[in-house]
């Protein structure tokens, strides 16, 4: 990987996908916002999003049903800024190889590992999470559905399959009534 600084630096999203869902004819698919794809691969697909391309406001909106994930940068503090001379994707891969060796030039300055996150929502019912609290869409000019019709698509499954996650029991309003 060429060095690239660190503020500069964009995820790969069919990088990401083919790590979780499959190498292999996989189909990139345009979306309606910079920074969120979406890729169906050889065992499943669905969207990859950059936290750079939504807001606080909808951030907050998916917190409540889904996390982020992470992949890891090989970050090096050169004496022009902070390059990122590596990334990882152990932490998510199901069908990439074996993890690659990492090289750099010790002398440039210190490394450190760093994570990125993202989201990911897969093609079966989670893409409706992030289609009905966000407006991100993907631009599939193929597709016959009007856009009445996908809106309710995507309210059905967003009805049907989303739950809000649980949260922790320090978080949980307690239910118990002092005697």
């Amino acid at each position: 990987m060429k060095p690239i600084l660190f503020n500069k630096y964009k995820i790969n999203g069919r990088q990401i996908a083919e790590a979780m869902w499959g190498t292999g004819g996989t189909h990139a698919v345009k979306t309606n916002r910079k920074g969120a794809y979406y890729y169906s691969c050889s065992a499943n697909g669905g969207y990859v999003v950059s936290l750079n391309a939504l807001t606080e406001e909808e951030k907050s909106l998916l917190n409540q049903y889904t996390e982020t994930m992470k992949i890891q940068a090989l970050v090096q503090n050169r004496t022009d800024g902070d390059y990122i001379i590596a990334v990882s994707l152990s932490g998510i891969q199901r069908y990439v190889g074996k993890n690659r060796r990492y090289r750099y030039t010790p002398h440039l300055g210190q490394v450190k590992w760093v994570d990125i996150e993202f989201y990911a929502f897969e093609e079966d019912c989670d893409w409706a999470i992030l289609e009905k609290l966000t407006d991100v869409k993907t631009l599939d000019r193929e597709s016959t559905c009007t856009p009445e019709k996908r809106q309710e698509i995507v309210d059905n499954t967003f009805e049907r399959w989303a739950t809000p996650k649980r949260k922790s029991p320090d978080t949980q309003k307690s239910n118990l009534i002092a005697l």
